[in-house]
């Protein structure tokens, strides 16, 4: 089965910290594994990190600027908060 990105929000660290661990734990019982977590919070990838979790690298081999990543096709740029169409 194939999963593509996952878009979501919350109003904090710990409230996005809990939605990620919720999915994993969701996702791991259905024998499938998320990677590739990224925020524009510094704190919660370090977290991630941390933690042991597969995160996305600050430059993705598809963007030539280091702040925009892919996400569901479009750009997002992780300083700005901003998603683009190219």
């Amino acid at each position: 089965m194939y999963v593509d990105d996952l878009i979501a929000g919350t109003d904090s660290v710990n409230a996005a910290f809990n939605v990620f661990l919720d999915a994993d734990m969701i996702m791991k019982d259905a024998n499938m594994h998320l990677r590739k977590w990224i925020s524009n919070d510094a704190t919660l990838m370090k977290l991630w990190e941390e933690e042991g979790f597969s995160t996305l690298p600050h430059q993705t081999s598809d963007c030539t600027d280091p702040e925009l990543h892919k996400v569901l096709g479009l750009s997002w740029d992780i300083q700005q908060d901003s998603l683009t169409m190219h």
